[in-house]
């Protein structure tokens, strides 16, 4: 299985922009966020000294998969609203819970909900913002245990997890891969807590039926996904101090360590930026359609939902196209 490439030092606007943005392919950077005060501030101690009284809305699930695929529902989690030190009393187990609690809230919570907390980190890559032409749409701050677990999706913008303690581990998909990932539809429910502490599923009626991944990448089921077979995934691990940059319409399965590297406690902090907004997926089809090439820019935009073809179905051509036309517009 293949691995992520690594930067040793931040790149240029410039140099990312080309080897990296164009082309659409994830990198991991080392050496970028040295300087950020979170590294070595954010003790246990200092998160509940400076947001522990805060609400903040935290996911609940009872085994560690929210937005996933269980019991033939896509199932979300309870969102609670409780104090931020009750559930670090959960992280650290000084409360007992049976169930999973994950600080996951994105539409960036972290300006939302813990503005404190921004003056520890760079809530804007200015090497990124300047490759992008834009600064973040949002600034996402996760936290939670080890076995909270991101099911397989992708997302139609541009994210750059930066890891502040601990360690993520990535599972990827290039969109070329997009014909051998099974998707179904499903019905929409969330998990409730009922009277006597149980969780059970309730259906969102008026919700459409949402199209996710039944697969687990980490154990595939080859005899009903046979196709699977065919994709071509990498792994990486993105350690505390290190930024992965993870294109739009790359597919990604996420775990978080057990134990925390050079910090307190046995969760990762994440910063994720640049997420939940617009991205280049938009900008590129964009351009195609202003050029003329409206059918390529919809395929582009709908990439996710055509179907699936026995052969590997590149991105080449969608490239291809749009570095032709940016090349005509520096002309």
């Amino acid at each position: 299985m293949e691995s992520v490439p690594y930067l040793d030092r931040p790149p240029s606007p410039l140099e990312f922009y080309r080897e990296w943005v164009s082309p659409n392919k994830p990198c991991i950077i080392r050496n970028a966020i040295g300087h950020w005060p979170a590294l070595h501030k954010w003790t246990l101690a200092y998160l509940r000294e400076v947001v522990g009284r805060k609400v903040v809305s935290v996911a609940v699930t009872p085994n560690g998969y929210a937005d996933a695929v269980f019991h033939n529902r896509f199932v979300m989690p309870e969102e609670r609203q409780m104090p931020f030190m009750d559930f670090l009393d959960i992280v650290e187990k000084k409360v007992t819970s049976p169930n999973v609690f994950y600080v996951q809230k994105q539409c960036s919570n972290l300006t939302e909900e813990f503005p404190e907390l921004i003056c520890d980190v760079q809530p804007d890559i200015p090497w990124m913002s300047e490759a992008l032409g834009k600064k973040p749409d949002a600034v996402n701050f996760w936290l939670g245990e080890s076995a909270a677990v991101t099911s397989l999706h992708k997302d139609h913008y541009e994210n750059l997890y930066c890891v502040i303690s601990g360690e993520k581990r990535f599972l990827l998909h290039p969109p070329s891969d997009r014909p051998f990932i099974p998707y179904e539809l499903y019905q929409a429910a969330t998990y409730k807590v009922s009277e006597d502490g149980s969780f059970e599923i309730v259906d969102e009626k008026t919700a459409d039926k949402v199209p996710w991944i039944p697969l687990d990448p980490l154990n595939p089921n080859l005899e009903q996904y046979p196709e699977y077979a065919q994709a071509k995934p990498l792994q990486c691990t993105v350690k505390a101090g290190e930024m992965l940059y993870l294109p739009s319409l790359w597919f990604h399965h996420v775990q978080q360590s057990h134990g925390c590297i050079a910090g307190p406690g046995p969760f990762p902090g994440l910063i994720d930026l640049y997420g939940s907004g617009g991205g280049l997926v938009e900008y590129r089809a964009s351009l195609l359609a202003s050029r003329g090439f409206v059918t390529l820019a919809l395929a582009y935009m709908a990439f996710e939902d055509l179907p699936a073809m026995p052969e590997v179905l590149e991105l080449d051509y969608f490239q291809e196209a749009i570095d032709f036309l940016q090349k005509q517009q520096q002309s």
